[in-house]
């Protein structure tokens, strides 16, 4: 461990991740540019805020799963007896590759124009 930190490996390889996350929130701010989208664009995961047709997170997560893909509702991640935005959980580095994730963003675009 000692000799990643004194050859300069751990700048390179958050400098390399922080490019790929870049990259990746680019193509998520492209395909999902019509709704709210929280996350800087060097976050692992973006908040989305879910259109007025769904009428909370956990009812569009199901939904999202029977289609394949996995979020996550903001429900999840509430502690106490707040009421949760109505928003799902993306992580945009999850899919192996950027591909992979563009296909996903492509499906979960469709999902969330279900009426």
């Amino acid at each position: 461990v000692n000799r990643i930190f004194n050859a300069g490996i751990l700048d390179k390889i958050i400098e390399e991740k922080q490019i790929e996350l870049r990259k990746r929130n680019s193509l998520v701010n492209q395909l999902l540019g019509d709704y709210e989208l929280y996350g800087e664009d060097t976050c692992s995961f973006r908040w989305l805020m879910l259109p007025p047709q769904w009428k909370n997170g956990m009812e569009f997560e199901e939904y999202a799963k029977s289609m394949g893909l996995q979020v996550f509702c903001a429900e999840k991640f509430s502690v106490g007896n707040v009421i949760s935005p109505k928003a799902i959980r993306i992580c945009v580095s999850a899919p192996p590759t950027i591909e992979k994730l563009q296909i996903g963003i492509e499906k979960l675009s469709k999902a969330l124009l279900r009426v």
